[in-house]
């Protein structure tokens, strides 16, 4: 699709050219043929310049999905030990004798 607009706005430069160059020659009728041809390609350029904002915006929302959340960790509440009280709980588990 941008290829073919590209082609598009190359094929307008050719053709605007030739008005030009019969425009030097003196040709004034080719004036206005000019004109037109400049603002067709005021309107395709535009048109390339949204296309390209458009695949500028999927790809900005490609990556957003492709990262991964950030996890969030819970704090452990006072009801639930974390690992560090597990084992220092264990800890001194071990040091102390059996009644």
């Amino acid at each position: 699709m941008i290829r073919d607009i590209l082609d598009q706005i190359k094929n307008i430069v050719l053709e605007l050219e030739a008005d030009i160059v019969k425009v030097e020659k003196g040709r004034k009728s080719s004036i206005a043929k000019a004109r037109k041809k400049l603002q067709i390609l005021k309107k395709v350029s535009q048109d390339l310049r949204i296309d390209l904002q458009e695949i500028k915006k999927s790809e900005t929302k490609k990556e957003l999905v492709k990262e991964e959340p950030v996890k969030q960790v819970e704090e452990p509440t006072n009801d639930q030990p974390n690992e560090n009280t597990i084992d220092t709980f264990n800890e001194e588990n071990l040091d102390q004798p059996e009644n």
